[in-house]
């Protein structure tokens, strides 16, 4: 294989282009210090309140729950007396429906965490949405502001 080199007549042209050239190009316009500042301020305080949402959701998933196991201790209670009594059948019934009722309170009870737990969880993605859409919008018009001043 052969190497080609340029001639001197085609790198000499003109309007030829040369490789070390630099090239001309138009800076990005960047945000202010303020703006960018601002924009931080925002993301904290929405990430605050999330924050605030979501021990609100702890405290009261924890008094769900804490409703839920004394509600069971008194139906295992219940069922433990039923054992007093003589006539096997009557036990059995008892028992029976204390374990309906168990299994109720059951499902009742994890059907209100998930709904407590989605219903934080869509809060917070509303907030958070909200938050960054303020934050666009404002970027946005410091962007406009900063080009009509120039």
């Amino acid at each position: 294989m052969t190497d080609k080199q340029t001639s001197k007549v085609t790198a000499a042209k003109p309007g030829a282009k040369k490789a070390n050239a630099p090239v001309e190009s138009e800076q990005p316009a960047w945000p202010s210090f303020a703006g960018a500042a601002g924009a931080q301020m925002d993301g904290v305080k929405a990430l605050g309140e999330v924050s605030a949402l979501l021990a609100k959701m702890a405290q009261d998933l924890g008094a769900q729950q804490t409703a839920f196991m004394k509600a069971n201790a008194e139906t295992i209670q219940n069922a433990a007396a039923a054992y007093g009594e003589s006539d096997p059948s009557a036990r059995f019934a008892r028992q029976s429906n204390l374990y309906r009722d168990f299994m109720e309170r059951s499902a009742d009870h994890v059907s209100a965490v998930a709904e407590t737990i989605s219903g934080c969880c869509c809060e917070a993605m509303d907030q958070m949405t909200e938050a960054a859409t303020e934050t666009v919008n404002k970027a946005a018009q410091l962007g406009v502001a900063e080009k009509s001043q120039k």
